[in-house]
């Protein structure tokens, strides 16, 4: 276990009024794991963009946020493997 990617939650940050009660509650039961496990939390997190099933479909024309995004979780994985 190298680490906890959170995905999907820090678009909600920007308005705690919208965030669903059992989002924030399954977000303290990860962050409490992970304590609890001494796993690492992954610093990138992965929100959600409609880039990502354009490129699994090999469409690189309109990724949006997808590709930057992915790009940094990537360099963040890559150093925690060491490679």
């Amino acid at each position: 276990m190298i680490g906890v990617v959170i995905n999907d939650f820090s678009d909600y940050q920007a308005s705690t009024q919208n965030v669903p009660p059992e989002t924030i509650e399954s977000r303290k039961e990860i962050l409490q794991d992970a304590a609890a496990n001494n796993w690492c939390i992954f610093e990138n997190e992965l929100k959600y963009s409609r880039g990502f099933p354009k490129m699994m479909r090999g469409n690189y024309n309109q990724t949006g946020k997808a590709l930057p995004m992915f790009s940094q979780f990537a360099n963040e994985l890559f150093k925690r493997l060491k490679l």
